[in-house]
């Protein structure tokens, strides 16, 4: 056989594999994910289930946060009223109520939970529900050190109308918590009048996709969230995800990456991938080799883990809390 029937031969080959697809990839990366997590112990291979994803948000965020952590290009907190654990090292001492997070950043990343102990009207549906999560990104404005920009991103809008709470308020009240629990402005050394003075905060309200019929969803929506504005990808500014992918293997799915993530076995190309089968993104070409930033791994995030690195100072900026 000539070179040329040799070259001629492996264009051919090349011509007839399958084009790679995001489903084709996060296939063969989940399988490799799997094995890593099966080879962990026991203890470090906790799965959550769908209705819990609300209680394991900060992990989920913080997963993927930690190693990014280095660039600075976001802080990150929640209030800890979802999060017993959070209060718990506050209580020992562990944790600085008042602990700054990414001061330097421009950008900070707030999952907010609202608790409720009624039955909610949600448009179509009506169900007993704890509470509604929703993910906000914090920006600061050039034209005042006070000023705070707060997107807003609900996967489930109609959750404050059946409370008959103005969700504008709402959101602000919780809002100014969390930037004066965390210090993120760096008012700490400034005079109590000025440290505990209100911020100016605009709502600014961004579309995303809602969730579907089914319960307990709007965790693992703001874990998705969160994960594409940590990676610079583009949300999927409509009311309903694009693509073909339906809810029951989108929850299902999107609840293992999760689980894997929080086990330290989740890599951040393999969160791109599902973020664009989902159809929570806005849609990527898989062969675009700019669209993707360097592989992250995610840290394993647990009780344990945490206080560790805090103890450490290894990331003893996970998480700010109020007290």
């Amino acid at each position: 056989m000539t070179w040329d029937r040799v070259r001629q031969w492996l264009e051919s080959y090349r011509n007839s594999e399958p084009a790679l697809t995001w489903t084709k990839e996060l296939d063969q990366r989940l399988e490799a994910h799997r094995k890593a997590y099966n080879a962990k112990p026991k203890s470090e291979r906790k799965e959550f289930d769908l209705p819990y994803m609300s209680s394991v948000v900060p992990w989920a965020i913080g997963s993927l946060w930690a190693p990014l952590r280095p660039t600075r290009k976001f802080g990150f907190g929640e209030s800890g009223l979802f999060e017993r654990n959070v209060r718990e090292l506050i209580s020992k001492g562990v944790l600085d109520p008042a602990q700054a997070c990414g001061q330097r950043c421009e950008q900070f990343l707030m999952p907010m939970f609202f608790p409720s102990h009624a039955q909610e009207n949600h448009g179509d549906q009506a169900a007993n529900v704890a509470g509604h999560l929703i993910f906000t990104l914090a920006e600061k404005t050039l034209d005042n050190y006070d000023d705070v920009v707060i997107h807003v991103c609900n996967s489930l809008p109609a959750w404050f109308q059946g409370t008959g709470k103005n969700a504008d308020e709402e959101i602000e009240e919780e809002a100014q918590a969390i930037l004066h629990a965390s210090n993120w402005l760096a008012r700490r050394d400034d005079s109590e009048e000025l440290k505990n003075r209100p911020f100016d905060i605009t709502i600014k309200s961004v579309t995303v996709p809602i969730q579907g019929t089914l319960e307990h969803a709007c965790g693992l929506h703001t874990i998705l969230t969160a994960w594409a504005i940590l990676l610079g990808i583009p949300l999927h500014e409509q009311h309903h995800r694009r693509g073909s992918l339906p809810e029951r293997p989108f929850l299902t799915l999107g609840t293992e990456v999760v689980n894997l993530a929080i086990a330290g076995c989740m890599n951040s190309h393999t969160i791109q991938a599902f973020l664009n089968i989902s159809g929570m993104i806005s849609e990527q070409d898989v062969n675009d080799k700019s669209a993707r930033r360097g592989p992250v791994n995610t840290f394993l995030m647990d009780d344990h883990k945490l206080e560790s690195a805090i103890d450490d100072g290894v990331l003893d900026e996970v998480l700010a809390a109020t007290t």
